[in-house]
């Protein structure tokens, strides 16, 4: 019987060299000074995550929209002062 090892993968922090490892440290330093803002108060839990950013640009992915998706987009939009037209 021929035993083999299993593979276990480094967890993505090692595997990162040159140009990764940097863009991760500057990841890392942009969201510590998120969260020092946010619990300052210098930002709302809104800024800080902002779902209707991120629902918004999921919708404007999606081939076919159902009305209320369509209002609540359209409704984004004017909450934050964007064109209808993009």
């Amino acid at each position: 019987m021929v035993r083999r090892r299993l593979h276990v993968p480094r967890p993505a922090s090692r595997r990162l060299r040159g140009r990764g490892k940097r863009l991760a440290a500057r990841h890392a330093a942009f969201a510590a000074e998120s969260w020092r803002r946010a619990d300052a108060g210098d930002i709302t839990d809104e800024e800080l995550y902002p779902c209707d950013a991120q629902w918004a640009g999921l919708y404007d992915r999606m081939h076919t929209h159902e009305d209320d998706e369509t209002a609540r987009r359209f409704q984004i939009a004017a909450d934050f002062g964007e064109r209808a037209d993009g």
